[in-house]
């Protein structure tokens, strides 16, 4: 098994209460976990500028490539492999509850004096007799971890869940798979100051949002947007110009037509996406502004994807258009 034969992997399975020591509960959640990182700085320079790479560390590896930080790989992470809860307590929270537990744990946070530490590889037992099959987390010391991790296929399903575990994604791949069609990506959680990891943050949103009309055009908008706003920092808007506000304001009134401030449309987008104001609209503005302003589409494009009608979509992206007017009518006053 690939557990047996490789010492960086871990296997952590949440239990229901133990009454009876002799008989093993019902596994709730399992969670394999690789360590990664510890790599030599020096070394890792070298092999990414003649663009090679080691097995193993697949996170330290591509955020080193991805970012040019080199020094990202001697940081130490648990990346989640595969997660899994039994099937007979499905949506039931144990998969969250799996993942807590593991933040604890490496977080040091489940360390009692009381519970007496024991040798995870089993030196010091009698042979001929099994070692114990699984440990209290109490029981065991926490290798020293930065942070967690986790790469998979993009659904909308997976980054709610990951995202609702306070991951964060710090790598979309711009191809898609040829195995699933899905956008590889890569989420983290920062469990010790790692500095360098907020970083990487940063500058993937900036690199998604410029993105967005190109490379992840046929995203779903409301998944672009999830991935796009959710833990944005609050930021000073941009100002416009007194003629661009007075276009803008024409627009909403229907004295001119969407073409007259297409021109405008990144502009404004930015307005609301990177400035941190699109607290300011609704969710289904939001949907259609990114849809419309940043991804490019059309309105019909939109209204399908959104099954809604096209006119319908114009309206609310008229209405999204107009918070930017009277704020900026606002600030005139």
């Amino acid at each position: 098994m690939l557990l047996s034969d490789n010492p960086s992997h871990r296997l952590f399975v949440l239990l229901g209460p133990i009454t009876d020591v002799r008989k093993l509960q019902m596994p709730l959640a399992v969670i394999q976990v690789a360590l990664e990182g510890l790599m030599d700085t020096q070394e890792v320079e070298r092999k990414l500028h003649t663009n090679q790479r080691d097995e193993g560390n697949m996170v330290p590896w591509l955020l080193s490539q991805q970012y040019l930080s080199p020094e990202f790989a001697k940081k130490v992470g648990a990346r989640t492999v595969r997660i899994a809860a039994n099937p007979y307590c499905s949506g039931q929270g144990y998969g969250s509850k799996a993942l807590f537990d593991l933040k604890q744990f490496y977080g040091c946070k489940l360390q009692e004096s009381s519970s007496k530490r024991v040798d995870r590889d089993m030196l010091g037992y009698e042979a001929g007799k099994m070692p114990p099959l699984l440990f209290k987390l109490t029981q065991l010391e926490p290798e020293p971890v930065n942070y967690l991790s986790v790469a998979f296929g993009l659904t909308p399903k997976l980054y709610q869940f990951w995202n609702k575990n306070l991951f964060q994604m710090v790598h979309l791949k711009q191809n898609l798979s040829q195995e699933t069609c899905e956008h590889s990506c890569v989420m983290v959680q920062e469990l010790k100051d790692c500095g360098i990891l907020n970083e990487f943050r940063v500058d993937f949103q900036k690199r998604f949002y410029n993105l967005l009309d190109i490379s992840f055009k046929e995203l779903e908008a409301q998944l672009a947007l999830r991935i796009l706003t959710e833990q944005l920092e609050e930021k000073r808007p941009r100002q416009f110009s007194a003629i661009q506000m007075k276009r803008i304001h024409a627009y909403c009134k229907r004295t001119l037509d969407y073409h007259s401030v297409m021109d405008l449309m990144k502009e404004i987008a930015e307005y609301f996406f990177i400035d941190g104001q699109c607290c300011q609209l609704n969710a289904v503005q939001k949907v259609v502004l990114l849809g419309i302003a940043v991804q490019k589409k059309t309105f019909a494009e939109l209204a399908k994807e959104l099954q809604n009608d096209a006119d319908q979509c114009q309206a609310i992206f008229a209405k999204a258009i107009a918070v930017l007017d009277k704020a900026g009518r606002a600030d005139v006053m």
